[in-house]
């Protein structure tokens, strides 16, 4: 189980099966947060802040190994694959792109944008959707007669 202590720039490991007391286990410079498990319990996953760059990292549960796999503007909430081998996160470049989600293997290579559908822009208070030939359809498929 992890305890982020926003005072602190760390994550803090509880030893729940123990009942033991919180246990600091990263300490580089910056701060840590929205930590998760991998499926098997060999890595942690979380999203690093410090000089202006969002990371996302991994490193054992014991603090040991601390690993930076991506960083940019604003990358944030890592999620592991099932098989443990794959993140996966979104980032926003900022501006009007907007976020989108990405995958990055644990060795820190493979990084590539996951395609998601996007959605068309609100036009005289509904969605209005463009044909080949330009005419324009709401998402029951009546005319978009305004566009």
């Amino acid at each position: 189980m992890f305890r982020i202590r926003p005072r602190w720039k760390a994550a803090d490991l509880c030893d729940a099966a123990a009942g033991g007391p919180a246990q600091r286990i990263s300490f580089g410079e910056g701060s840590y947060s929205t930590p998760v498990w991998s499926p098997r319990g060999d890595y942690i996953a979380f999203t690093k802040q410090g000089g202006g760059q969002f990371s996302i990292g991994i490193m054992k549960p014991d603090g040991s190994g601390e690993r930076i796999l991506t960083s940019g503007f604003h990358n944030e909430g890592p999620t592991f694959a099932p098989n443990g081998r794959v993140l996966m996160f979104f980032r926003d470049p900022g501006g009007n792109a907007g976020p989108s989600l990405f995958t990055v293997d644990i060795s820190g290579r493979n990084e590539q944008r996951v395609p998601t559908p996007v959605l068309p822009p609100i036009r005289h208070g509904r969605r209005c959707y463009r044909s080949i030939d330009g005419s324009g359809h709401d998402a029951t498929g009546k005319p978009c007669l305004a566009c």
